[in-house]
């Protein structure tokens, strides 16, 4: 299944909390096990201390203990699409997806329980937690819901960031302590407070924004549609640089390269590599384990990638719609 339809428009489509607790719905059916599971839509890598774990399509959740070489599908309780995870160590982690999905883990990824569960909601798209209790879920139509209890019960959020109903789609903790919201129409949102309030920024860009990363003490770089990104050094400041990708793709995915630099993983096998100045090219790959790098670079059609990890050893792992891939870069 290719990201553009009808993935892509499900997943990226271009504070206080209320008294309501909304609890899991019944209607869950486990993901089954297949054979093809690391071949299938996967759209987001997380890190479990040494531990690699894969989530996608069909409830798929995939782990490695050998830096990507190989992969292996653990039971999960739900069948529907999960679209993104975090960690709190090695251990204690998080995963959401649709029907407001959100799955906790005490193992480091090899079992899974449902915390909440709904058909009739939207998707959720990204979760974070600012301490050992507190924690925030975003996704589809301004969806929002908190924890104040480590996860064990989510109630729906209404505040600033929610108010207009946007696509909520990615967020990430700055290095100064902040955390950084994107979404539809150039929509961001920073909270200096740990997600209590947030404040609405100015967009360099007013069409949607996909993906999201750190950079320097206060900074962030930031994707979106036809291959925009942008780059500012203080994000409250709103000084943000237009980068030049070279590419109409857009940008799904972005994350630091380990070196002061970042990947960036998008449609058609768009995969580029910003060094520590923020200038762009396409990244310097070579297959591994056998691997054709034409294959990599054009499985159907033009394969979609959805996410990047740097690995040990001038390694890459990238996922996407044709499932989990694993190269050697240059820098």
């Amino acid at each position: 299944m290719s990201l553009n339809q009808p993935i892509l428009l499900a997943l990226w489509a271009s504070a206080a909390m209320t008294p309501l607790t909304v609890a899991a719905a019944p209607d869950t059916a486990p993901a089954e096990i297949a054979r093809k599971a690391d071949q299938s839509l996967l759209v987001d890598l997380s890190r479990a201390g040494d531990r690699l774990l894969a989530i996608g399509s069909r409830g798929h959740i995939l782990v490695s203990d050998d830096q990507a070489e190989t992969w292996q599908q653990v039971a999960v309780p739900v069948n529907n699409l999960l679209t993104a995870a975090y960690f709190a160590g090695d251990q204690r982690g998080w995963v959401v997806g649709h029907d407001a999905t959100i799955l906790a883990t005490e193992d480091g990824g090899d079992t899974w329980v449902v915390r909440h569960f709904d058909a009739s909601m939207e998707p959720l798209l990204d979760i974070t937690f600012f301490d050992d209790q507190r924690g925030l879920a975003i996704g589809a139509f301004g969806l929002a819901m908190a924890t104040t209890d480590g996860g064990a019960n989510w109630s729906m959020l209404e505040s600033d960031l929610t108010a207009e109903g946007m696509h909520l789609n990615a967020m990430t903790r700055l290095n100064d302590g902040s955390y950084l919201v994107v979404g539809e129409v150039g929509l961001m949102a920073h909270s200096t407070d740990q997600g209590q309030t947030w404040t609405m920024l100015d967009s360099p860009y007013e069409s949607s924004l996909f993906s999201v990363a750190p950079m320097g003490d206060g900074g962030a770089i930031i994707g979106g549609l036809r291959g925009n990104a942008f780059a500012a050094s203080d994000v409250a400041g709103g000084a943000w640089r237009e980068l030049q990708t070279g590419t109409v793709q857009s940008v799904f995915g972005i994350s630091d390269d380990g070196a002061g630099g970042f990947w960036m993983a998008g449609l058609n096998g768009s995969l580029l590599h910003a060094d520590a100045e923020l200038n762009i090219k396409p990244a310097d790959t070579r297959a591994v384990n056998g691997l054709d790098d034409t294959l990599i670079a054009t499985a159907i059609g033009g394969v979609a990638y959805a996410d990047v990890l740097t690995l040990e050893g001038d390694l890459l792992v990238v996922v996407g719609d044709a499932g989990v891939r694993r190269m050697a870069f240059s820098r």
